[in-house]
C-alpha cells in the first residue's frame, strides 16, 4: 500500500490556516477593554491538564468577534463552545504525545517567526504595537510563548491524524472519477483578498469609479511588494477575512461567484488579479494555493478520523468542570460573571 499524502504538507485546516486564525484572535484582542478587572480561574481539567478561563475567553473572541466582557446569553454559549473545542485539542495533543510523535522545533519556530512578523506589520507604528501589548497585558516574550504553544499543539495533532490516514493511487483515481461523475469539484483554492465595497450614493457611477480606482491602486501596491495582510486589515470591507490577512481557504469553484471563478481559474500561483467586480464590490485577489483531488480526499478522510478519535478519547478521558464566578466588586464586574451553568456539564 502506498501512502501518497505527505503529513508535512498543510491542507485546509493546516498550520498555515491555524496561524491565520491565531492572527485573527490577536487582532480581536485589540478591542478588549483595558480597564477591565483582570482575573483568571481554572474552568476544567483534562486528564489533569488545566484549562483556564482566559484561554476559553480568548478562543471565544476568535470564534465570534465578541469583546472581552461576557454580556449576553449568546456570549455564554460561545464560551461553552470554545471550552468544548479546547478540550478536544487537549485530548488530541495528549494522544499524539502518547504516540511518540515529536515536534519539529525548526518547523514550529519558523512558523512562529512568520506569524509574528506578519502580525507586527499590521500595526501602523511601533507605538501602536506597544499599545496592543499593554492592553493585552503581554510582553513580546509572553506573546511568542503563547503562539509557540498553540502552534506546537497544532503540529502534533496534524502529524498524529496524518499517521491514521492512508491514501492510495487507486483511491485518488476512484475519488476523482466519482466527483466528476457527480459533477462535483476536484480542485479547491486558497486565496487572499481585499474587498472594496461600493458605497450607496446618489451618484452610483461615481461611487463605483472611486471604488475601482482604489482597487486598482491596491493591486499596484501588492504587485510592488506591499503586505497583503496589512492592506487587507486597513482597507478590506470583508469583516470575515480582514483580520486573517484576507485569507480564505478551501474554496470550491462551483460555489464561487462566476466572475471570481473565471478569474481564479486563469491565475497562476502567487499572481495578483486585476479588480474583479461582484455584487459585493471590487475584489483584488492573490492565489496562494491549489488543492488537487488527493488533498480534498485527505481532508475528508482526516475529518472523519478526527471526529471518531475525539469521541473515543472523550469516552476514556477524565474531564472535570469547575464552577466559576468572577470577583464582582462593582456593577461592571458583575456583567462579566460566569457560573457553572454557562459551561458544558460532564
Amino acid at each position: 500500500m502506498i501512502c501518497l499524502h505527505d503529513a508535512r504538507r498543510p491542507l485546509f485546516h493546516s498550520a498555515g490556516c491555524f496561524l491565520g486564525g491565531w492572527i485573527g484572535i490577536l487582532a480581536l484582542m485589540l478591542g478588549a477593554n483595558a480597564a477591565e478587572t483582570v482575573w483568571d480561574r481554572v474552568v476544567a481539567a483534562v486528564n489533569g491538564e488545566l484549562i483556564t478561563l482566559s484561554e476559553v475567553r480568548e478562543a471565544a473572541w476568535g470564534q465570534t468577534g465578541a469583546q472581552s466582557a461576557i454580556q449576553t446569553d449568546q456570549d455564554a454559549r460561545e464560551l461553552a463552545k470554545a471550552l468544548d473545542g479546547i478540550i478536544d485539542r487537549v485530548l488530541l495533543t495528549q494522544a499524539a504525545q502518547k504516540m511518540g510523535i515529536e515536534i519539529d522545533r525548526e518547523v514550529v519556530e519558523r512558523n512562529v517567526n512568520d506569524l509574528l512578523k506578519t502580525f507586527r506589520r499590521r500595526f501602523s507604528s511601533d507605538e501602536a504595537y506597544r499599545l496592543f501589548l499593554r492592553k493585552s497585558l503581554l510582553d513580546e516574550n509572553t506573546l511568542r510563548e503563547l503562539v509557540r504553544k498553540k502552534e506546537s499543539d497544532q503540529y502534533l495533532i496534524h502529524r498524529a491524524i496524518a499517521q491514521k490516514v492512508t491514501i492510495t493511487h487507486e483511491e485518488v483515481a476512484e475519488f476523482e472519477a466519482r466527483r466528476k461523475a457527480e459533477e462535483k469539484d476536484t480542485v479547491a483554492y486558497d486565496i487572499e483578498q481585499i474587498l472594496i465595497a461600493i458605497p450607496e450614493s446618489d451618484s452610483p457611477a461615481q461611487a463605483a469609479h472611486q471604488a475601482l480606482s482604489q482597487a486598482v491602486d491596491l493591486m499596484a501596491r501588492l504587485q510592488r511588494g506591499e503586505e497583503m495582510a496589512q492592506l487587507a486589515l486597513q482597507y478590506s470591507a470583508d469583516s470575515a477575512t480582514r483580520y486573517q490577512g484576507g485569507a480564505i481557504v478551501g474554496l470550491m469553484p462551483s460555489r464561487l461567484n462566476p466572475a471570481l471563478r473565471v478569474a481564479i481559474e486563469s491565475m497562476k500561483l502567487g499572481e495578483v488579479s486585476a479588480p474583479i467586480k461582484t455584487e459585493k464590490g471590487y475584489h483584488v485577489i492573490r492565489l496562494s494555493r491549489i488543492h488537487d483531488a488527493e488533498s480534498i480526499l485527505y481532508q475528508e478522510k482526516a475529518a472523519v478520523v478526527r471526529q471518531k478519535w475525539i469521541a473515543d478519547l472523550r469516552l476514556k478521558a477524565n474531564v472535570q468542570y469547575f464552577p466559576l464566578e468572577t470577583p464582582s466588586t462593582t456593577a461592571d464586574d458583575e456583567a462579566t460573571s460566569v457560573t457553572a451553568k454557562d459551561l458544558p456539564q460532564p
